[in-house]
């Protein structure tokens, strides 16, 4: 779908153009840049170039001013302004919300699960015969190590939820893998303050100096919280912020 703007100005290049058009592909995600150069005998229209967006674009818009990149657009009207922003900035919120479906689903989805499996081995320590009675799904009716099968089915099932979270991410970064560094160092750290908990805290600082070097604040009343509440709390603040792994 191709949609055009007409234009009071333009910067392209550093050089500023009057009575500019901005045609936008939405599909091919391509502006296309021109200007009506006038002379005595005729107005032409005088293409200047196509720019390309995506996601990764960086797009702001100042009162009618639309800005992609170094390209400044003054539309005609703020309504213009207002869709024309919207359009080139579509890929993005699109992206964002994939990337949210991806740490609500599949992420969220391993790491609920690998807390309910840590806290179970903690049960387990503390106090065995309730722990199996509360995993009597998880054992065959002929079991002879009850234990054993437990582990052996959590560990089954993680390696599971895991494969699909690392999947899921790897088909989102898949055109952009030197993105991907942030999502996969929340996982990780989300992992390692659950050993942490199960471990009585040592490391825990660490782990929260880690989250605040991906810019994952808020999370000061980790320490309070059982295992599986803290990584619900933080798997939430990922959902409402996935741009902080873009």
């Amino acid at each position: 779908m191709t949609k055009t703007f007409a234009l009071k100005s333009a910067v392209f290049d550093g050089t500023s153009y009057q009575l500019a058009t901005a045609e936008v592909d939405e599909e091919a995600r391509i502006l296309r840049l021109s200007y009506r150069k006038k002379s005595f005998i005729k107005t032409e229209e005088v293409f200047l170039g196509n720019i390309a967006f995506d996601e990764q674009s960086s797009v702001r818009s100042e009162g009618q001013k639309t800005i992609l990149g170094d390209t400044e657009m003054e539309a005609a009207s703020s309504n213009d302004a207002i869709a024309l922003t919207e359009i080139l900035t579509a890929p993005l919120r699109v992206a964002l919300d994939a990337l949210r479906e991806i740490i609500a689903g599949p992420m969220a989805g391993f790491l609920t699960t690998r807390a309910e499996t840590l806290g179970l081995l903690a049960n387990l320590k503390s106090d065995y015969r309730r722990a199996i009675l509360r995993c009597e799904k998880l054992v065959p009716m002929d079991s002879r190590d009850p234990l054993s099968d437990i582990i052996r089915t959590k560990a089954e099932e993680l390696e599971r939820l895991l494969g699909l979270a690392l999947t899921s991410l790897d088909g989102f970064f898949k055109d952009k893998p030197s993105e991907s560094e942030k999502a996969y160092a929340f996982l990780l750290a989300l992992c390692l303050m659950q050993d942490a908990k199960l471990a009585g805290e040592e490391g825990l600082d660490t782990v929260l100096q880690m989250l605040g070097g991906l810019g994952v604040f808020g999370t000061s009343n980790i320490k309070q919280l059982p295992v599986e509440e803290a990584t619900q709390g933080l798997v939430k603040l990922a959902v409402s912020q996935p741009q902080l792994f873009f």
